[in-house]
């Protein structure tokens, strides 16, 4: 639980008196742990909203793909049913995709890893992404390669868009459920 809500949980516990006053001074902390969670879940909502502005209205699905190792975002969209790359999409696409989002790998995959290291958290490998236009659901997947065998990013990559391109046409477009994850959890 944030800083925010453990506060508000503490007044509303105040309110009814199920806490003192004297209390309330409890949760004015702030856990490392927490604050890198949050900053992840804030970053990768950005990532997202940002691959998808990329290319229009035309997205029924986005996925990015981060490499945290040496930093790279891979993209793959789905539009009109079918699972595309983005040497796939429009030039106006491709272009948007390679001046603005791709170059923030770096900053990003630093500032993340630097954010779990400060927090003593194990830092990521890679990272899965998916976004669902229609329900606005986000849903996220962190790899590790310790607990997977994968030889190389282009490989993972590869294995997902080969599996997402199996499976997301027979997935109805809002079905606020994260399609599979590669390799397969």
């Amino acid at each position: 639980m944030g800083f925010f809500d453990r506060f508000k949980k503490k007044i509303e516990d105040i309110n009814n008196n199920d806490a003192d006053i004297e209390e309330l001074d409890q949760e004015f902390y702030i856990d490392d742990k927490e604050m890198a969670h949050d900053e992840w879940i804030s970053m990768a909502q950005n990532i997202l909203i940002n691959s998808v502005k990329a290319v229009s209205k035309e997205c029924e699905r986005a996925f990015v793909l981060i490499n945290f190792k040496t930093p790279e975002f891979k993209v793959i969209y789905q539009i009109d049913k079918k699972i595309v790359s983005i040497d796939q999409l429009k030039d106006d696409y491709q272009e948007k995709l390679r001046s603005q989002l791709l170059p923030q790998a770096e900053s990003v995959v630093d500032y993340i890893n630097e954010t779990l290291s400060d927090a003593g958290l194990v830092v990521f490998d890679y990272a899965e992404l998916q976004f669902e236009t229609a329900s606005n659901a986000w849903f996220s997947h962190i790899i590790w390669d310790e607990e997977n065998e994968i030889s190389s990013f282009d490989e993972l990559y590869d294995g997902w868009f080969e599996l997402l391109s199996q499976v997301a046409p027979n997935q109805a477009l809002d079905s606020d459920v994260s399609l599979p994850w590669y390799p397969e959890v």
